[in-house]
């Protein structure tokens, strides 16, 4: 079984390969507010790399987050899509399951970070529960850490893990509409 695993909670997109259960390849990089171009071009990057299509890959894994809204919205509906499209099945996995399975914390907004203990919570970034956690970004060639785990499912059921509501900020200045009176 082929699989493709992107990760895009985060401003580190990431996107392994695997077949049956041994990572292949996988590339990485840093694209703050890009995470959609990126992940389309290390795919195609990759995949030719290793003599394969989109044909070949048998389930699409998706990062669900936590982690950037836009990034986790990118991420799960670029897989959903590309499984959907080939029918083939998909699966989602926690941001958190691709940096560490014990304790640790990823980057949420300015001064707080997702804690993952025995739950997640939004921390500030001077919690003493921090002490001894892994604070860092996820990576899409750790799904071997969860490979058993996965459930595949169809396209339409995958859905993301938002913890905080998105950031967004209404106009200033109310949009007048064009239409004379």
């Amino acid at each position: 079984m082929t699989l493709l695993v992107v990760s895009t909670s985060s401003p580190k997109v990431s996107v392994a390969l695997l077949r049956d259960g041994s990572l292949i390849a996988d590339k990485n990089e840093i694209a703050p507010r890009a995470a959609s171009g990126t992940s389309i071009r290390l795919m195609q990057s990759l995949l030719s790399e290793n003599g394969l299509t989109l044909k070949d890959v048998d389930l699409f894994v998706a990062d669900i987050g936590p982690g950037s809204f836009t990034g986790v919205k990118v991420g799960v509906t670029l897989m959903k899509t590309l499984a959907f499209a080939l029918g083939k099945k998909c699966a989602g996995v926690s941001a958190f399951d691709l940096i560490s399975l014990g304790p640790c914390a990823i980057p949420a907004r300015r001064g707080q970070l997702y804690l993952r203990t025995d739950k997640v919570e939004v921390v500030t970034d001077t919690d003493p529960r921090l002490e001894g956690a892994t604070i860092e970004q996820p990576d899409a060639k750790n799904v071997m850490l969860v490979l058993s785990s996965l459930s595949p499912i169809e396209p339409e059921y995958l859905l993301p893990e938002y913890i905080l509501e998105p950031s967004i900020s209404q106009p200033k200045v109310p949009y007048k509409s064009q239409v004379p009176e």
